[in-house]
Formats: C-alpha cells, sequence, structure tokens
C-alpha cells in the first residue's frame, strides 16, 4: 500500500531520476544490484521490492536479472540542512516522514510475509543513511523497510534516526523474516512503539536458516511489550541442537524502556542460537521479565557474552536473562548491576526452567528490594544443571527476608533431587552469605577463589575448580578470579 504524498519538488526530482534511468546502465559494476545514490531512487525501490528493476528500468542488468540494490553515495534525509525534521524536508510527508518499504498493513505474520515484504538484497557498500525520521504511531512495521523476506541487507550504517511506530517498530526493519543481516550499524538512534520494538528490527522470524551477525547499535528504545535494544521478538525453529536463526558479533549499548519482556539484545527470544555478545545497555528497565541478554528465553542456547548492562525491574530479573526455559548458557561474564523492586533477581539468571548453565560468573551487584537476592540465579524448577559457575555479586537484600541472601540459589520449587550443581562456588566475603538453597553449591572466602593459578591447585589450602577446562579460564594469579578466555 503506497500512501506516500508527492510535492512538487518529489515529482520533479522523481521525473528527473526515471528520465535519467531510461538511457542509462542501472548496473554499471554488474554485480546484479541496481545503484542508488539518491533518495528518490532509494524511494523507487517500494515499486520493484524484488529489486528487478528501477521504475521499470533494467537497462544493464545481467542476463539473469538484477536481484536487489545497493548504495554508492552516503544519503541525507536532512534535505534542507537545516539540523531538524520539518516541512522543508523532501520526505516529510505533511510530518509522517518516510514511509517504509514494503506493506505496513497486514500485521499477521503470515500475511505480511508474503504480501508486500521486500525480497531483495541490499548492499549498503559501507555507505550510511542520516537523519531517517518516521511518525507513524498508528502503523505497523515501521522503519526504513516495512518487512523483508528471504534475503541479504548489509554494509549499512543508519545514523540519527527516529522512528515511531505501533507494532513491530525498527530503525532498519519493521520486521526481518529468514533474513541475513550482517555489517549493520545503527548509531545515535531513537525508536519507540507498542509491541515488538527494537534499535535494529521489531521482530524477526527464521523460518529458514537465517544470520544475524556483526551488527552494532546505539540509542534508546521505548515500548510497551516486548522492547529490547537490537530485537524486540526474536524467534526460530530449535529442532535436534540445531537453530534455525543465527545470532553472533553483536554489540548493544542502548538504553531500553518497556512494561514487560525486555533485555539489550532481544525481549523474547525462542529457538535461537547467540554467541559473542558484548552487552554496554546503561539502562534495561521493565516490569517483568528483565535481563541483560534477553527478558525470556525458550529452546535456545547462547554462549560467549560479555555484559556490564544495568538492569532494574519487578520480578524475575537478571543480569543474562530474566527467565530461561528449555535453555542453555555457557562463558558468560557479567559486570552490571542486576536490580529488582519486587522479587526473584539473580547476577545471572532470575529464574531457571529445565535449562542449565556452565562456564559462567557473576560479579555485577545484585538489589533485591522487595525480597531475596542471588549470586547467581534465584529460582530453579524442575531439572537445572550449574556447572563450573562462581559469584562474586555483592547483594543487597530486605533485611525483612529470612535469609535475605543467597550465594548461589535462592530457591527451588518442585524438588532438590532434579537440581545439579558441580564444582561451582560463591565468595562469602563479597556476597555477605554462607548458604544457598539445598545447600547446592559452595561458599568460599575471597583469598581461597583467588588463589589458584591452575585447576585444584595443590599449592592452595583449598582444592577448587576441580575440572574446570584452562582452555576456557584464565586463572591469572593468585590475587584475582578466574576469567573467561
Amino acid at each position: 500500500m503506497n500512501k506516500y504524498k508527492w510535492t512538487p519538488l518529489a515529482i520533479a526530482l522523481a521525473m528527473s531520476a526515471s528520465l535519467s534511468h531510461a538511457t542509462t546502465d542501472v548496473d554499471i559494476d554488474n554485480d546484479g544490484l541496481i545503484e542508488i545514490s539518491t533518495l528518490q531512487e532509494l524511494d523507487l525501490m517500494r515499486y520493484d521490492l524484488a529489486g528487478t528493476s528501477l521504475n521499470g528500468d533494467s537497462t544493464g542488468c545481467p542476463a539473469t536479472g538484477c536481484i536487489g540494490y545497493e548504495l554508492v553515495a552516503d544519503l541525507d534525509f536532512d534535505t534542507n540542512g537545516n539540523g531538524v525534521a520539518d516541512a522543508g524536508d523532501l520526505f516529510w510527508n505533511n510530518g509522517e516522514g518516510w514511509e517504509p518499504v514494503g506493506d505496513t498493513v497486514n500485521w499477521a505474520y503470515a500475511q505480511s510475509k508474503v504480501n508486500g515484504a521486500f525480497t531483495g538484497n541490499f548492499d549498503g557498500n559501507g555507505y550510511s543513511i542520516a537523519n531517517l525520521y518516521i511518525d507513524r504511531p498508528n502503523e505497523n512495521w515501521i522503519g526504513l523497510w516495512a518487512n523483508t523476506n528471504g534475503n541479504i541487507l548489509e554494509n549499512l550504517i543508519i545514523r540519527n534516526a527516529e522512528v515511531s511506530g505501533a507494532n513491530a517498530a525498527g530503525i532498519l526493519s519493521g520486521g526481518v523474516h529468514s533474513t541475513e543481516v550482517s555489517h549493520v550499524r545503527i548509531e545515535s538512534s531513537f525508536v519507540s512503539g507498542e509491541k515488538e520494538v527494537g534499535l535494529l528490527t521489531g521482530r524477526a522470524i527464521g523460518d529458514e536458516e537465517s544470520f544475524i551477525t556483526n551488527v552494532t547499535v546505539e540509542g534508546q528504545v521505548y515500548g510497551t511489550h516486548y522492547a529490547a535494544g537490537v530485537i524486540g521478538w526474536l524467534e526460530g525453529n530449535a529442532v535436534g541442537g540445531s537453530y534455525s536463526l543465527q545470532l553472533s558479533n553483536v554489540i548493544s549499548d542502548v538504553s531500553v524502556s518497556s512494561n514487560d519482556s525486555t533485555g539489550c539484545i532481544s525481549g523474547v527470544a525462542r529457538g535461537v542460537a547467540a554467541s559473542n555478545l558484548i552487552i554496554r545497555c546503561p539502562s534495561v528497565e521493565g516490569r517483568n521479565y528483565v535481563g541483560g541478554v534477553f527478558g525470556s528465553l525458550q529452546y535456545g542456547f547462547i554462549s560467549d557474552i560479555f555484559s556490564s548492562a544495568n538492569v532494574d525491574g519487578g520480578n524475575y530479573v537478571g543480569g543474562i536473562i530474566g527467565t530461561m526455559n528449555q535453555s542453555s548458557i555457557d562463558r558468560a561474564f557479567v559486570g552490571g548491576e542486576a536490580v529488582t523492586t519486587g522479587g526473584i533477581v539473580g547476577g545471572l539468571v532470575g529464574q531457571m526452567v529445565n535449562a542449565s548453565i556452565s562456564n559462567s560468573a557473576a560479579h555485577g551487584l545484585v538489589e533485591g528490594k522487595g525480597a531475596l537476592a542471588s549470586g547467581v540465579v534465584n529460582k530453579v524448577r524442575y531439572d537445572v544443571s550449574i556447572t563450573n559457575v562462581y559469584s562474586a555479586s555483592p547483594l543487597i537484600t530486605n533485611p525483612a527476608f529470612t535469609p535475605a541472601k543467597s550465594g548461589l540459589i535462592s530457591d527451588i520449587y518442585y524438588s532438590a533431587t532434579n537440581v545439579n550443581v558441580v564444582n561451582s562456588y560463591w565468595d562469602i566475603d563479597v556476597t555477605g552469605t554462607t548458604t544457598s538453597a539445598g545447600g547446592f553449591g559452595s561458599g568460599q572466602f575471597s583469598a581461597d577463589l583467588k588463589c589458584p593459578v591452575e585447576s585444584n591447585d595443590p599449592n592452595c589450602t583449598v582444592s577448587l575448580y576441580l575440572g574446570w577446562d584452562q582452555s576456557v579460564w584464565d586463572f591469572v594469579s593468585t590475587t584475582d578470579y578466574p576469567v573467561l578466555r
């Protein structure tokens, strides 16, 4: 659906672009991607979502046809150069700003995937798009693109964008479906919406194998539900240890606020694998299910995580994940704060259900203003495994609860026989507690935890870290905690 209202200037420029391309090669470098050098040409993508022509012209495309577009210059939506989005800009459109490329009408996933999705590839070639402005708070699928399907978006920088939508709102795209996104940077940008809001994209679905890799985002996000620094709602398929949707090499430095299900990477994640994530969010705020990486994770696997995010929520709050179900964490480090005004807060995870954590460490402050605080995980349910994990997190709690602090686990639901804890510890001096629910884990003094320079170091008073893999852990010196390599 095209609701763009053409101004006389836009008509003249578009006609000029049309006449130019009617007599020139649209694919000068013969790579099957149509060159885009102006905003007017960028706007013409909406008339050929597969990228086979520009305004009906495919002159110069290879015999097999063109398959998308590529930037060959930096673009700036502040066309009058006054530093603000206003009526003097070409794509002001009566204050609504840019109309996303693709369909913004069909909210249902099955419809949006096939009706009006952008399917052409897009290569930014390292060029930037600046000052993108969209103010469409009553429309879904809001972003530079409305939604994409089965394509590649790569090598693009978007900076100083301001985007407002309803459901599925992002800077790059409202939604991406089985799309490969790589080498994309979102800088100094803001996005707001209702459900499924993220600085990169509001929703990412991986029905088929797809990757989101080498992505950096920086800015602010506000949403009512499922808002996050990178992707509001993230969903793939998990079958036999394989994941159709994979994230890797992602850096998120975003202030995020949402009512429910929020994280520095994603608010809700299902059936995904994520690795090599650097979490720098100065503030991740929500009511329930709030985590440094994910608000909630189901059927997922995450590894190689470094988080300094500050997380603040009501219930189910964790330095990595608010709540996780049938999922695993391996090799994670948390240095940021986790604070809850209600209960169920843990240095790594708020709640684990049929889940596992291995080779991980928590160092960030954990504050339970309304209930207990735990160094690693607050509540465990059913089959839970914790292996080679330690906490050196300062714990602050409401003294009305006894015990108010727990070194490793605060609460075991169902049966302790389903909980398996192996070679895992907490620092008694730092956490201020000698207890853990079910007697799981081992509380040790700081000096003893720092003494070993190898697994099971015989030169230390206490034998610790038996079975800890030294290719995973660096024991540094006799005055340092082990760190992940």
